[in-house]
């Protein structure tokens, strides 16, 4: 049953995405809680960074599903907001096998926003027999922002003269 909705709705390749981003991040995690001896007092347990994992991906799947399928009225677009969401699982999958779970979340938040900020300043533009809107461009453009913006604050926040004023 589970798989036939999966195949009518075109969810098979997200899903095996996602599964297989979520093992990995697993392996590389375990693989780095066997490689240190000693426990870094700042650093995630395995248990909290798995946990964060599988929260991130669940609000980016969410999120998707929202602009996929719920608000597919006002955009229109079937394979754009999946592009979308198979790139911030891979950020966020490569973010937390790092440790830097602000760009995970920032991830997030940067679906939910750019696709906010695309549908309320869309505007559709006469092309020829076609008319063109700009709401995944500015979709897009915040996304990438967010993302950038949480990869400067982890590389902020874990630099050592920042970290010094911490401890």
């Amino acid at each position: 049953m589970l798989t036939n909705i999966a195949t009518i709705m075109g969810l098979q390749p997200i899903i095996g995405t996602a599964i297989v981003l979520l093992l990995a991040v697993i392996i590389i995690a375990v693989y780095r809680g066997l490689k240190t001896k000693s426990r870094e007092p700042r650093r995630m347990s395995l248990k909290i960074q798995l946990l964060t994992t599988l929260a991130t991906m669940a609000a980016l799947t969410v999120s998707y599903l929202l602009a996929r399928f719920v608000f597919f009225g006002l955009h229109g677009m079937k394979e754009w907001p999946q592009d979308l969401f198979i790139l911030g699982l891979v950020v966020i999958a490569v973010n937390m096998a790092g440790n830097r779970w602000r760009t995970a979340w920032c991830t997030v938040i940067g679906c939910l926003a750019g696709f906010v900020f695309g549908m309320s300043f869309n505007s559709r533009v006469p092309h020829g027999p076609e008319t063109m809107d700009n709401g995944w461009i500015i979709w897009t453009a915040v996304y990438f922002a967010c993302i950038i913006y949480g990869a400067i604050a982890d590389t902020i926040y874990h630099s050592r003269r920042f970290s010094n004023y911490l401890t």
